[in-house]
């Protein structure tokens, strides 16, 4: 019986690593400097990217296919837009969503109820929802309607599609 134990990145063939739905969503803004762009540090013990400055989002989650309540465009619309079937692309959609929650906090609803982080997250009366979605307790879909919100999925749009390269040991298709 072959060992099973921890397998190391350079014993995986490079073309057996599947590709995960994925999806990354850019916050912008204007200011009177121009356009600003939020972005993170991902943690250095992160398996993916460790450490770098990235942009919020990560991979598609099972709960991503509970359709969110929206203010936006529908999944058959997100299908065209994204070239892909509806349901997908509403998870892919829903993942934007949820990831930008998780990670930093920043509900994207309307009416709009962002997060401020004046005082720190800590302190947000959604730190305990978010902290459910992040735990997976809850659906992001459940929480918008536990809280009668809905995601504002119209401001958001498709600017690129990208696939990581075949190496590293997790592949996404964002």
């Amino acid at each position: 019986m072959a060992h099973q134990g921890h397998v190391h990145p350079e014993q995986i063939d490079p073309a057996s690593v599947p590709v995960t739905d994925a999806a990354t969503i850019l916050l912008l803004r204007d200011s009177e400097h121009g356009v600003e762009v939020f972005s993170i540090r991902r943690a250095a013990s992160m398996v993916f990217a460790g450490g770098v400055i990235a942009f919020p989002g990560g991979g598609v989650d099972p709960s991503d296919y509970d359709r969110l309540p929206t203010a936006g465009p529908d999944g058959s619309e997100w299908s065209s837009r994204l070239g892909i079937e509806p349901a997908r692309a509403q998870a892919i959609v829903s993942a934007a969503v949820r990831e930008c929650f998780e990670e930093t906090g920043m509900l994207l609803t309307s009416p709009a109820h962002s997060i401020s982080y004046d005082g720190g997250p800590e302190r947000s009366p959604w730190a305990p929802w978010r902290s459910r979605v992040d735990s997976h307790e809850i659906s992001m879909g459940e929480m918008l309607r536990a809280n009668a919100l809905v995601a504002d999925t119209g401001r958001l749009v498709e600017l690129s599609r990208w696939i990581t390269p075949v190496g590293p040991p997790r592949r996404y298709d964002t």
